[in-house]
């Protein structure tokens, strides 16, 4: 079972296509914006699904079809007791962000499962690992270093695992890509 909704501005011009689709308990299962064929939202959540008990089930932030917001992370999964699950970032289209890691995963205790930082679709950070998974626990796991989509590090391993008590696994130098 499902609506549609068109929403015209004062031109009578469709400014917003929505469809919202229900569980058969009468719930909100998804609410989906379109303009023209694709996802689009401008001001809000283009796409999101609901789990039956009426939790969000995940958001997703598109403009003409891309993933893309400018404010805060464009897919957003949580589970169905309403924990956050993972988010990422992206620009039309593309996983990118400057101020901070543009994925990120959790663990149901809400610890990090891992990040990693993203510039114009590429694993990249400028001081510090562009990838680092966790232990369950909040220890680290690994770190990897990126530029520009390659491991690479000029001071330093580029690749480090470590046990779960922190002591160091092994490690791996990489220049541009290269061992």
């Amino acid at each position: 079972q499902g609506e549609i909704y068109l929403i015209r501005n004062s031109k009578g011009e469709i400014i917003d296509d929505i469809t919202i689709a229900y569980y058969s308990n009468g719930g909100v299962e998804c609410e989906l914006h379109f303009k023209g064929d694709h996802h689009h939202r401008e001001n809000g959540p283009a796409i999101t699904h609901y789990y039956e008990n009426g939790n969000k089930k995940y958001d997703e932030y598109l403009i003409e079809g891309k993933l893309h917001r400018e404010d805060g992370p464009a897919r957003i999964w949580y589970r169905e007791d309403g924990s956050k699950e993972f988010e990422e970032y992206f620009k039309n289209g593309v996983r990118h962000r400057i101020d901070g890691p543009t994925v990120t995963r959790y663990y149901e205790n809400g610890n990090k499962i891992y990040e990693a930082y993203y510039i114009n679709g590429r694993q990249h950070r400028k001081n510090g690992p562009a990838h680092v998974h966790y232990y369950e626990n909040g220890n680290i796991d690994c770190v990897a270093y990126f530029k520009c989509g390659l491991y690479h590090r000029e001071d330093g391993p580029a690749r480090i695992r470590y046990c779960e008590d922190g002591s160091k696994d092994f490690e791996e130098y990489f220049k541009d890509g290269e061992r």
